[in-house]
């Protein structure tokens, strides 16, 4: 019995596969975080307290960084 290598995969690479994985429109993945952004020392979400709360208190402080809500969204994971 012999065996034929296989074609080269014609897909996408690994990585592009793994940049994919991610709840984000395109539009809000390609948007520019401005060098001028500069994030509060603000305590990450330990799952302790209300994660309502955390998400207004979120938002409130974001906005007054910015009003570009695709930066909010880029941004939210991290804190």
């Amino acid at each position: 019995m012999s065996f034929k290598a296989l074609p080269p995969a014609q897909g996408p690479t690994d990585i592009q596969v793994l940049n994919t994985f991610h709840p984000f429109t395109e539009a809000i993945m390609q948007v520019q975080l401005p060098d001028s952004l500069r994030w509060s020392n603000a305590e990450k979400f330990n799952g302790m307290s209300n994660p309502n709360a955390r998400v207004k208190a979120y938002f409130m402080l974001a906005n007054l960084l910015t009003r570009d809500q695709r930066i909010h969204y880029r941004l939210f994971p991290y804190l």
